[in-house]
């Protein structure tokens, strides 16, 4: 099987679970492949707006904790350190908007930060794809 299929294989079984799981490292790989493909479909907004009733449940201090290592386990820490830096602003702000319009600007302005630096880092589908293969039997055997 080519890296594509495995890619898509990765990205199907994934997208078929919703956080959270039992199994310590499927929730770690689970929770930055839905990171990663908000980030690519909407960036930290995104990320909100998908992952609001988890982080609602878990609590904001808990989410970037456990985000922030579930990147650390993958060799991803230029982007545990984004989230440790970005994320706790993004949702005090996204929380405020949600309450307030008139702090949208400011809302904006954190979120296009973050999403510039997750773009200038450039390597999370990588590093998500071989830990993926490299623990698959242990995610789904």
């Amino acid at each position: 099987m080519g890296s594509a299929d495995k890619w898509n294989e990765m990205v199907e079984r994934l997208s078929e679970l919703e956080l959270p799981v039992e199994k310590p490292r499927l929730q770690q790989t689970l929770l930055v492949y839905h990171y990663f493909s908000e980030m690519e479909s909407g960036g930290h907004e995104s990320v909100c707006n998908w992952l609001e009733s988890y982080i609602k449940e878990t609590g904001i201090d808990f989410f970037v904790a456990e985000l922030s290592l579930a990147l650390e386990q993958i060799s991803a820490t230029n982007y545990a350190e984004l989230i440790q830096f970005y994320f706790m602003p993004i949702w005090q702000a996204y929380e405020a908007l949600e309450k307030d319009e008139t702090v949208e600007d400011a809302f904006i302005e954190v979120v296009e930060a973050a999403d510039e630096r997750y773009y200038q880092i450039g390597t999370l589908a990588q590093l998500l794809e071989v830990h993926y293969l490299r623990h698959e039997e242990e995610l789904f055997g």
